[in-house]
């Protein structure tokens, strides 16, 4: 089974943070798609493959806002995968919200393939958004938060 691991990060002071998912009314973190809304689990792991949908007009904790796809070839190292997704998401982010993520009230993670993930064929990073205040009502597309 693949699994992918997840991090993330606010840019303006460099904490990390951490995303962590798992299964409850699952979809699969390889079917999502920007729009898509869940919540986290009770349960914190490292490596997923399921995430708990729920309707993005219900509160929520997580939005998928962009899913990209990394360059073929030999695993690049852990190092670079999250370099390279921390780039395409952050340049992602604007464009869906419609606020610069520098100033946004909102957070941004991501979960990327795993070594094992990548040898089957993974290259799939998900770009997730989130408020550390408390849940998401609605979809934050184009809401300029």
């Amino acid at each position: 089974m693949s699994t992918w691991r997840q991090t993330g990060m606010r840019v303006a002071g460099s904490a990390v943070a951490v995303l962590v998912l798992g299964c409850s009314s699952p979809g699969n973190v390889f079917s999502v798609a920007p729009g898509d809304c869940f919540d986290d689990p009770d349960n914190a792991v490292d490596e997923i493959s399921d995430v708990p949908l729920v309707d993005c007009e219900e509160p929520h904790d997580n939005e998928v806002y962009a899913v990209v796809e990394l360059e073929d070839g030999d695993y690049p190292g852990d190092e670079a995968v999250l370099n390279r997704a921390q780039d395409t998401c952050l340049d992602a982010f604007e464009p869906y919200v419609s606020e610069p993520y520098a100033t946004s009230e909102l957070f941004a993670t991501w979960l990327v393939p795993t070594e094992g993930s990548w040898s089957e064929g993974d290259r799939e990073v998900v770009c997730v958004l989130f408020d550390a205040d408390g849940p998401l009502e609605g979809s934050m597309q184009d809401s300029g938060r």
